[in-house]
């Protein structure tokens, strides 16, 4: 959450700064915010989703992930306003679905049960 914070504020300040080494840093910090959010995404599934339903979630996380990211040149040719205000709703609209997620550990006495049975078969 706080990372879709970090990449909604530098991606709103970007437009307000001049040219410059300040437009730079905007520039990095929200792909640092943007990164930093792709890189939780393998904790926040293992944690909150059940185990049986962890690989097809990152499937369609990662797919639905990498069509935004190649979707994104296309959006920033868009005219002035357009592509500060969609990505700012994008990661707005990251921000409020990840309150919406489950409580942290939920599923984890499950994951681990789950694990201590394929460790168990491996040996035998």
């Amino acid at each position: 959450m706080f990372f879709s914070f970090v990449s909604a504020l530098f991606n709103f300040v970007f437009y307000y700064v001049p040219a410059g080494p300040l437009s730079y840093m905007c520039i990095l910090l929200k792909v640092f915010g943007i990164a930093s959010q792709f890189n939780t995404i393998f904790v926040l599934v293992e944690m909150r989703l059940p185990p049986a339903n962890t690989g097809s979630s990152l499937v369609i996380i990662l797919t639905v992930g990498t069509a935004t990211a190649a979707i994104s040149p296309y959006l920033a040719q868009a005219s002035a306003p357009f592509p500060m205000i969609i990505s700012s709703l994008l990661a707005l609209g990251n921000l409020f679905l990840s309150l919406g997620l489950t409580e942290p550990g939920l599923y984890l006495p499950r994951a681990m049960k789950l694990s201590e049975n394929v460790t168990i078969l491996q040996l035998e």
